[in-house]
């Protein structure tokens, strides 16, 4: 019968897994909840813990705010990988570097997501500096190609801009928009949108060792997403976080290892519907290990 002929069990069957794992990467970049939809490497301190992030004020914000990398201080390098709801085809790898002047912090960023039949390849460019003790400022520029296998390869330019305020040591807000220009991808026949999304979180330090954070985020096609973050570094080389987002549900965890210059993140989200997701992250801090 036809309904047995595409019964699940039939479509997870070998000739039919490469359209079925097309569908789902279309799908869930393109439709499913912020944090794919924002098409970036979804960082062990950001994207995995479905939060905002717009607080970040370390090598990461390089993928939330990017008003946040103007904290740097020394060279950073890093590599990192995630997977979406264990499926090895949803899965994004990126390298970046960071470089602090006395004219500003300057970071690029290569990231590949996807497999052979279908992959999303982006080169991000950040530019971020200090405007005063509690300002400071940033911009960030993405060039990416989307490749499938025997169709047009489409691309798409934009740009990304944030702030970081400081008003009080034990308060931060800040917030940062992607793609505000609503570009599209580029195609000769057609054009499809590229997300456009407002970002902003609250964060409260009542202590040196604690962080609380409140988040929102909104695409313009939909409905807020709210979460909260709790972060706690529990001894010097090691930071612990826990988050909680809606619509849908999400419940994550995270970690930070300190090995003197070495940076160890790692994140896991829990998706009410679609399951567990994961990210790892290294990060390496030229010069001296004390930060």
């Amino acid at each position: 019968m036809l309904a047995d002929r595409y019964s699940i069990p039939k479509l997870l069957q070998a000739d039919y897994r490469p359209l079925l794992i097309t569908y789902l990467l279309i799908s869930i970049m393109l439709c499913c909840d912020l944090a794919a939809q924002n098409l970036s490497y979804n960082s062990p301190r950001s994207g995995m813990l479905g939060i905002p992030a717009a607080t970040e004020s370390s090598e990461w914000a390089l993928f939330a705010n990017p008003a946040g990398t103007a904290h740097l201080e020394q060279p950073v390098a890093g590599t990192g990988c995630h997977n979406d709801f264990g499926i090895r085809e949803l899965s994004s790898a990126m390298v970046f570097g960071c470089l602090p002047t006395s004219l500003a912090v300057f970071s690029a960023a290569y990231t590949y997501s996807g497999y052979q039949s279908y992959n999303i390849q982006k080169i991000s460019a950040t530019l971020s500096r200090s405007m005063a003790p509690w300002l400071n400022l940033g911009a960030r520029f993405h060039y990416a190609t989307a490749i499938q296998k025997g169709a047009e390869t489409n691309y798409c330019f934009t740009m990304d801009a944030g702030l970081l305020l400081t008003p009080h040591p034990s308060l931060r807000l800040g917030c940062y928009t992607v793609n505000p220009a609503q570009s599209n991808w580029q195609r000769q026949q057609e054009r499809t949108m590229w997300p456009t999304i407002f970002a902003a979180s609250l964060a409260y330090l009542p202590h040196k060792d604690v962080k609380l954070e409140l988040g929102v985020e909104k695409d313009t096609e939909y409905e807020p997403r709210m979460s909260m973050m709790t972060q706690y570094a529990a001894v010097e080389y090691l930071i612990l976080r826990g988050a909680v987002s809606a619509r849908p549900l999400g419940l994550a965890l995270g970690t930070t290892v300190r090995l003197q210059s070495l940076d160890i993140d790692m994140g896991i989200n829990h998706h009410e519907v679609l399951g567990f997701s994961s990210s790892i992250g290294f990060s390496y801090h030229f010069g001296s290990p004390n930060r």
